[in-house]
């Protein structure tokens, strides 16, 4: 963690909350990205079932568990972070 430019203060927490929300919009922008490619991936395998390249059908196939995984993982650091904060899952 960086050094906190305002240790005290009056603007630590307006510090604070430009980071978390620094942080947020990166995080919306990973994830978007990665949404993006998980949507193109299950594309090309429908393409690759269709065309009966097993090659194909089996890369597809390892690309596609790679970004659910992905997804799978964020979404899992999301709802810890939204517990953490919140100390439920749910407002």
């Amino acid at each position: 963690m960086k050094k906190s430019f305002f240790p005290s203060g009056p603007f630590k927490e307006a510090e604070r909350n430009a980071e978390n929300f620094a942080v947020g919009m990166y995080y919306n922008y990973c994830f978007s990205n990665t949404l993006e490619e998980l949507l193109k991936i299950e594309e090309e395998y429908e393409e690759a079932l269709a065309s009966s390249d097993k090659n194909l059908i089996e890369a597809k196939k390892h690309e596609l568990s790679f970004y659910e995984s992905i997804v799978s993982m964020a979404t899992g650091m999301l709802d810890k972070v939204a517990f953490e904060k919140s100390g439920s899952l749910h407002d």
